[in-house]
């Protein structure tokens, strides 16, 4: 019975996370996965809707592809790269502060500040190299997983 707690919350703990964006990313799989990926192209402000259909058909948010912003820098691993800040969009659990009256879900935005060295698992290598906002923000050191967890843990 612990043991199934463990595994849960450790499922939980991946859904949504920066691990499962790179993993779907990698894997080319965002929207198998639940997430969305925008483009930033209006600056923040007072004027920023606080609708998501807003948002998009004002253009303040354009789609983005994963091979837009990714190449293979070697046979495993790939490298990340966008100058624009970048919204993500995660489907899969609610989020109460979603910044979205329309979309209830969790939202972030990263900022790459160079190269990021992504294996196709989704570990990051340099993580100092992005910036996390919004939802993803408040991973912290409790909700880490081991190296070798991904998507082949949860049985998928």
């Amino acid at each position: 019975d612990r043991i199934e707690n463990f595994l849960n919350n450790r499922e939980d703990v991946y859904l949504g996370s920066t691990r499962h964006f790179f993993y779907a990313l990698m894997q080319n799989r965002l929207k198998q996965e639940g997430f969305k990926l925008y483009r930033v192209t209006a600056g923040p402000g007072p004027a920023w809707p606080n609708r998501l259909s807003e948002a998009l058909s004002k253009g303040y948010l354009q789609s983005v592809e994963a091979n837009e912003i990714k190449n293979h820098s070697s046979r495993k691993d790939f490298s990340v790269f966008s100058d624009d800040l970048l919204e993500i969009i995660y489907t899969g659990k609610e989020w109460k502060s979603s910044p979205y009256q329309d979309f209830p879900y969790q939202v972030s935005r990263i900022k790459i500040n160079e190269n990021l060295s992504v294996t196709a698992q989704g570990y990051v290598f340099n993580a100092c190299s992005f910036v996390a906002y919004g939802f993803l923000a408040e991973e912290r050191m409790a909700k880490m997983l081991p190296y070798e967890y991904g998507k082949e843990g949860l049985g998928q």
